[in-house]
């Protein structure tokens, strides 16, 4: 990573878990991740957020059910709206992930405009393979998640990350379009892109 990537990330970070104003003269949201402030309740984030001039609230949901009961404490503020979700597949495991319970939290998100930020991870150890036949499973599993979320008006958005098997905006580019020529609808652009990838 340029010694501007890491730059941008601890001026992200510090912005992001500080607190900011941000300049009502935006046309775009801005929200805070809800891990700088994981140890408050969802309704005490949600009225920080707002007291700081945050738009709303992104957060990583548990991987389990607990996750419902997560998403509807953060749905009660009504007045700091939920934009995204943070999700993680592992693509090559058994069970990718819980079709069941990603059916049931897409039904809960709704008509609610959050959205489902996708990590795609591996169990691979590392160094991680990245080639286009490990690319068409991850698209498959992606593909999957994508219709379940799409039953019920849900975006999907991947989300690259350091370090995980999706580590770049480019390598979500490529998976994008292998899943999509499978038929999942996606978001156009590469949220939550590492700047230094």
């Amino acid at each position: 990573m340029k010694a501007g990537g890491v730059l941008g990330l601890v001026l992200l970070g510090l912005l992001g878990c500080a607190g900011a104003s941000p300049s009502r003269a935006l046309p775009n949201a801005f929200h805070v991740f809800h891990f700088c402030m994981a140890q408050l309740t969802p309704a005490r984030q949600a009225a920080l957020a707002r007291e700081v001039g945050y738009d709303g609230l992104a957060f990583q949901g548990s991987g389990d059910r607990r996750v419902l009961e997560e998403v509807a404490a953060y749905q009660r503020d009504r007045q700091t709206p939920l934009a995204a979700l943070l999700w993680r597949i592992t693509y090559d495991a058994p069970e990718p992930f819980d079709a069941v319970l990603v059916d049931e939290l897409a039904r809960a998100l709704s008509g609610t405009g959050t959205l489902l930020w996708l990590t795609v991870t591996s169990g691979q150890p590392p160094p991680l393979v990245r080639d286009e036949h490990e690319d068409r499973r991850a698209a498959q599993v992606i593909q999957r998640f994508a219709d379940i979320a799409r039953r019920h008006g849900v975006v999907v958005a991947l989300y690259p990350h350091d370090g995980e098997y999706l580590a770049s905006a480019e390598h979500a580019l490529r998976l994008m379009h292998l899943a999509e020529r499978a038929g999942a609808q996606l978001v156009k652009g590469a949220e939550g892109a590492d700047p230094g990838s």
